[in-house]
């Protein structure tokens, strides 16, 4: 890779990209949904909302933990930017392990504020919770894609994430391997390794029970000037 400056153009460096497929209507959010099930999605997301609710009360009392249950996971990565392209959008960042090319997407707004030894903090979080669901939810998989960027004139960034809910049908729980066997609504049976904060939940319910479970991704980028 020959030496680039600020401005410079960039070469012979692979590079993952962070969000060029979305929002490229200019506004400061975004949100895409199936277009089929706008009303499943209102029921769906009342299911969540109720879920969310669960979830603060079994932190109240033992008599409520197995009634609901949820694990996250964090990771978070910072870097320092070394070399811009502004043209392309490309930064190249120095991680503690590695040194990477990036193509920051469009959402990311104001990308020309972006300086050679900047800090770049990638968060991204995982979230499973999981509860009863609801005797009326049909219970086909539905996707809620979200997003933000930051304010014009203010520091670069931007977060994206989507949602997933479905209905699974509780088949068993193997307390030796800590798997449950479930049933997906398309009718396909699998076993899932289960997390030490879904165990309780697991262990307490019975052959047959509708799950509905919520799966959220997220991921968010933020840009520290240099000291």
């Amino acid at each position: 890779m020959r030496k680039a400056g600020r401005g410079a153009p960039i070469d012979g460096v692979a590079e993952p990209s962070f969000g060029d497929s979305v929002d490229r209507s200019g506004a400061t959010g975004f949100s895409r949904r199936d277009s089929e099930g706008d009303n499943r999605m209102i029921g769906r997301a009342f299911a969540a909302a109720t879920l969310a609710v669960a979830l603060s009360l079994s932190a109240c009392g033992p008599m409520t933990s197995t009634a609901s249950a949820q694990r996250e996971d964090v990771v978070t990565r910072t870097g320092v930017v070394r070399l811009i392209d502004k043209e392309s959008r490309r930064v190249l960042i120095e991680g503690p392990d590695r040194t990477v090319l990036y193509r920051i997407g469009p959402q990311v707004r104001n990308f020309d504020q972006v300086e050679v030894g900047d800090t770049v903090t990638l968060t991204a979080t995982e979230t499973v919770a999981v509860a009863m669901a609801d005797a009326a939810d049909t219970g086909e998989p539905l996707v809620d894609v979200y997003g933000a960027r930051a304010p014009k004139g203010e520091r670069p960034g931007a977060v994206a994430g989507q949602v997933q809910t479905l209905v699974v049908t509780f088949l068993g729980y193997n307390e030796k391997t800590k798997q449950a066997q479930i049933r997906l609504p398309d009718g396909e049976v699998r076993v899932v390794n289960v997390a030490p904060e879904l165990q309780s939940f697991a262990r307490s319910r019975v052959i047959g029970d509708r799950i509905l479970v919520l799966i959220e991704q997220a991921v968010a980028i933020s840009v520290t000037p240099a000291a």
